[in-house]
């Protein structure tokens, strides 16, 4: 199965790290939401409609232009989307930005133990349900994960690199 494409990956990864970093291009961006996501929709609905019933990991399918144009706008469309309306605060953005480290580290080993325990214990039921309890597990397994590897000294820092807060009084 071919999933990892270092080229466009490192590609992406230095394009946003060196250009996408930088407010005054993702300002611009914002202006031009609306197009991205046209130009967007319309390759996803080609690439979806060409490569239906295929396997989408394999490299025929997953490395061509309609692909990586569908990716591409698709990213600008989010970067810019999220720009224009989603720069906002609440309790929830708030509590999220104290667990997104958390939740990205961790996502993974309980997205993979309940999808495996699934499959061998419940492969009987459907792919949606499947996604629903696999990708809820995910959230709650990576907050409970977070939760408890943080509360211990060594590990917290081993594993999330993060140190002790100091009190300030």
């Amino acid at each position: 199965v071919t999933v990892y494409r270092f080229g466009i990956y490192g590609f992406c990864f230095f394009t946003g790290y060196f250009i996408f970093s930088h407010d005054e291009v993702v300002e611009r961006l914002s202006k031009w939401w609306g197009i991205f996501l046209i130009v967007a929709g319309a390759t996803g609905i080609f690439y979806t409609i060409y490569y239906f019933g295929e396997n989408y990991a394999v490299e025929p399918v997953l490395n061509n232009l309609p692909a990586c144009i569908y990716c591409w706008f698709s990213i600008l469309a989010i970067l810019a989307f999220m720009k224009k309306y989603g720069n906002s605060e609440n309790k929830v953005s708030r509590w999220m930005s104290k667990k997104s480290w958390g939740i990205y580290v961790f996502h993974y080993l309980s997205l993979a133990c309940v999808a495996y325990y699934l499959r061998c214990f419940a492969s009987e039921l459907s792919a949606g349900i499947v996604y629903i309890v696999v990708g809820i597990s995910a959230f709650a397994g990576a907050l409970l994960l977070y939760e408890i590897i943080s509360r211990i000294p060594i590990i917290r820092w081993c594993v999330l690199g993060l140190k002790k807060e100091k009190k300030h009084v």
